[in-house]
């Protein structure tokens, strides 16, 4: 598994790799589908729990659809499966564990350790175009009283700019490719353009007001690093889970 170095010892952040199998609440057939959980993935998330000192009973799972939804999640939503179509959530009680799950798209976990406010994003290029990591620290200071300056952020394991290529012709078909340039994510050859959401999500919270100290970058890629189940590479239902307890 890995786990970010920029939280405090009191909050549990971890994302698991392949060793693990299947540990998603949902496998995602590339339009959003789901499945039940099999009795194979129930086993291996009951490993990957176990090996942080987590329950099940303390899960809050999102029905994720790539939205730029964010919901504000308690006790009360704990282990009992999905609580919303959406793809973030914060929360400032403690022993609830939020979790979402990922194939190359980013998992962004947030804690603000002057209000004691958690909360974790699944974001792709639709959900990055769609600002949800923005809406995320806006639900943050609207709800909690947090302040973009205090907010700790860390971007986990996600498919990297150099992976993630598209053929130039491709580029003007979407206005996100525009504001990811814009932000200084798309690098460009003759033939191609790669997208580097990693990227963008730093300026996103940047220009959100979080301090550059205060973020971290994974720097592994889920495509080319076999550890980890990728999308773009064939993984069609496979995902990895990350979740984060304050």
């Amino acid at each position: 598994m890995i786990r970010p170095s920029i939280f405090p010892s009191n909050i549990t952040c971890a994302y698991s790799t392949n060793e693990y199998g299947e540990v998603a609440p949902f496998r995602e057939k590339g339009d959003g589908l789901q499945d039940q959980l099999s009795a194979i993935t129930i086993r291996n998330r009951a490993s990957f729990l176990h090996d942080v000192d987590l329950k099940n009973t303390q899960l809050v799972e999102l029905q994720q659809l790539h939205t730029d939804k964010v919901v504000q999640v308690t006790t009360e939503h704990a282990g009992k499966g999905y609580v919303a179509i959406a793809d973030a959530m914060v929360t400032d009680q403690k022993h609830v564990v939020l979790s979402v799950c990922t194939s190359d798209c980013l998992p962004v976990c947030m804690y603000d350790p002057i209000q004691g406010v958690i909360a974790v994003v699944h974001a792709g290029w639709r959900g990055v175009h769609g600002r949800i990591i923005l809406k995320t620290i806006v639900k943050m200071t609207q709800t909690y009283g947090s302040q973009p300056k205090d907010i700790l952020a860390w971007i986990g394991p996600a498919i990297s700019g150099e992976s993630y290529g598209f053929k130039k012709e491709l580029f003007d078909t979407q206005d996100a490719n525009r504001y990811f340039k814009q932000l200084g994510g798309i690098t460009e050859t003759k033939d191609m353009f790669y997208t580097d959401l990693k990227k963008v999500a730093q300026e996103q919270l940047l220009r959100a007001g979080v301090t550059s100290s205060h973020i971290e970058i994974s720097d592994i890629c889920t495509y080319e690093n076999e550890s980890f189940f990728s999308y773009r590479s064939g993984d069609r239902t496979n995902n990895m889970g990350i979740m984060v307890m304050n």
